[in-house]
């Protein structure tokens, strides 16, 4: 069974929240109470929802859903898709498809299809509609008379904070947002859920606030928010935040900073312009950002990978007719007869899984750290925190073993304490403790998050070896994995983008300019919708020096100086410095 339930049961004692605060509107005591003693694994909306009121980050799991939930999860990215690129009537038809689902009376999806129906009547500017629609979505879980005294997460927050924006709408602002600022500040700890609704409250108190003068106290508040922003890599509401700024530049900057400003905004706005970043303030809408697989499809991949019959995995499990109607998706899973068929097939893939086996969420929170360290180059911090989670992981576990190893090899090799041979063979190793692909790396069955992370570093160091074809190769093999499976693309796009930048930079080196152009398009593209801000700045660099190679200096000089604003942006010094680098060598010959 899932740990999911002592993570919840954990994080609400320490909350000192009882289970009635924690579920209501979102599940009964009884259901709350099964969940949390592992006698019931709750589905991936309900399991989104109190992970978001006990703020802890949906992202620090990958989830394995049935069909039925995968469907329900694939018309919302559809939906908020359509919006994104303005398809109005694209989403009026997702969203009467999501109407006559089988679950969509229960009280989360009621609220997700009336939250949509008020951005729908928001563009038509029907605003008293827009505000029936928002009241029904916001009754459904939260009492709003008495925010206070109540659980709420980043994602309920949302609905109160789009009802100013309808109320604004409609000339009647109402005098609420000291009151949400307030319970934001006190109950959203953690950057990873507070960025999804600080930056929202920055650009809808922004007006008020300027009207009145306080020019330092909306200053304070957008550097906060990009502060955030940065912290999260992410590129909802800068636009934003850059407008809000624009408005009070001439009260809060010298003729200096304006300058410098008005350098990164005009370029940021032709960013916008030509990637076509909209203002997230007219959407709501918070992107999908986790990992998805389907749990029929781990099943029939691994038994067709390794070349098992129906017959043979149904054996002492259920009847071979059984695991047919599972995987022609005719019939859901049984969650325990699941777990004994990845047994049977040597896989160990939870329903909701963290990566590692591990009793504490804290320890995923580390995972997360290392992650981020790692990414940062501050390997002594990288190293620290490795250490303390080998300390408290049982590293006999695979899963465990696996992570910490990969983690070790990537710090060595940015240490640059360990050659390329001794790097493959241990990251072979690694991989081995869960999958065995063999040395052609003919890319079989499903892969973890861990798994391709393992694949697309063996490529990497291929690579800088100089085995630029057989790295090409395994890239190849990655993308051709992710293409076959039958979840969006968008749902695993955390790994499908560095793949995709790492074989784009590979061809332009080899000279294969029109194949790594097309993928810079398509990576950064999908980044611009989903994704990191610092993944876009390296696919515009990566475009253009594609560019220099086509002797076309004009637009490298362009895409460089984009790469330069976002990652000055980011405050990210290391990767301004690479880009200006090779922006002097390029475009200046220096």
């Amino acid at each position: 069974m899932s740990q999911l339930g002592d993570y919840i049961r954990n994080i609400r004692e320490e909350k000192k929240a009882t289970q009635y605060e924690l579920g209501k509107g979102i599940c009964t005591n009884k259901e709350l109470s099964k969940i949390e003693l592992s006698d019931k694994i709750p589905d991936y909306f309900i399991t989104c929802a109190l992970l978001d009121r006990l703020g802890i980050s949906n992202r620090l799991f990958e989830y394995i859903l049935s069909q039925e939930e995968y469907e329900m999860c694939r018309l919302r990215h559809a939906i908020e898709e359509k919006l994104y690129d303005s398809d109005w009537d694209g989403v009026k038809q997702d969203l009467k498809e999501y109407r006559v689902l089988k679950r969509a009376k229960e009280p989360l999806h009621i609220q997700y299809m009336e939250f949509i129906s008020s951005i729908l009547y928001i563009h038509e500017k029907q605003y008293e509609k827009a505000l029936d629609c928002i009241n029904r979505a916001i009754k459904q879980t939260i009492a709003d008379k008495e925010i206070e005294s109540q659980m709420m997460g980043a994602d309920e927050m949302k609905l109160l904070l789009k009802r100013e924006y309808i109320y604004r709408k409609l000339g009647m602002p109402s005098e609420e947002l000291q009151r949400y600022k307030k319970y934001i500040e006190n109950n959203f700890e953690k950057a990873e859920t507070l960025v999804f609704v600080y930056p929202e409250l920055t650009i809808l108190m922004s007006d008020e606030l300027i009207e009145k003068r306080e020019f330092k106290t909306i200053d304070e508040m957008c550097k906060k928010s990009l502060d955030l922003l940065n912290k999260n890599k992410n590129i909802d509401y800068l636009y934003d935040i850059f407008q809000v700024w624009n408005k009070i530049k001439h009260h809060i900057y010298t003729e200096k900073e304006k300058i410098k400003f008005n350098l990164y905004y005009n370029t940021f706005m032709e960013i916008c312009k030509e990637w076509k970043i909209h203002p997230s303030i007219e959407l709501f809408v918070r992107k999908i950002p986790v990992e998805i697989d389907l749990d029929w499809e781990i099943i029939q991949k691994e038994r067709i990978a390794q070349g098992m019959t129906q017959e043979k995995l149904s054996e002492f499990i259920c009847e071979p007719e059984t695991i047919s109607r599972i995987e022609t998706t005719k019939r859901k899973a049984n969650r325990q007869k699941f777990e004994l068929m990845q047994k049977k097939l040597g896989v160990n893939r939870r329903i909701f899984d963290g990566g590692l086996i591990v009793d504490e969420i804290e320890l995923l929170e580390k995972k997360r750290e290392i992650l981020r360290a790692v990414l940062k180059k501050d390997l002594e911090s990288a190293k620290d925190l490795l250490q303390q989670l080998s300390i408290r992981c049982d590293l006999n576990d695979p899963k465990n073993k696996q992570f910490y190893l990969l983690q070790d090899i990537i710090i060595k090799q940015k240490e640059e304490t360990i050659d390329d041979e001794t790097s493959i063979e241990l990251l072979e190793e690694a991989l081995s403790y869960t999958k065995n692909i063999g040395n052609n790396f003919e890319i079989k069955g499903t892969l973890t998050s861990v798994e391709r992370v393992i694949i697309n570093s063996i490529a990497i160091t291929y690579k800088r070896k100089g085995e630029k074809e057989k790295a090409n190769k395994i890239w190849r093999g990655l993308l051709k994995n992710l293409e076959e499976i039958s979840v969006d693309q968008i749902f695993h796009h955390i790994n499908l983008t560095p793949i995709i930048f790492n074989l784009a930079k590979n061809l332009e080196e080899t000279k294969q300019l029109q194949e790594a152009w097309k993928l810079c398009q398509e990576g950064l593209s999908m980044e611009i919708k989903y994704g990191r801000s610092d993944i876009i700045g390296f696919f515009l660099c990566e475009m253009a020096d594609t560019l220099i190679e086509y002797k076309d200096k004009q637009r490298a000089k362009k895409y460089y100086i984009q790469a330069l604003t976002i990652f000055r942006l980011l405050n990210d010094r290391n990767h301004c410095q690479a880009v200006y680098d090779l922006y002097k060598k390029n475009i200046l010959n220096e």
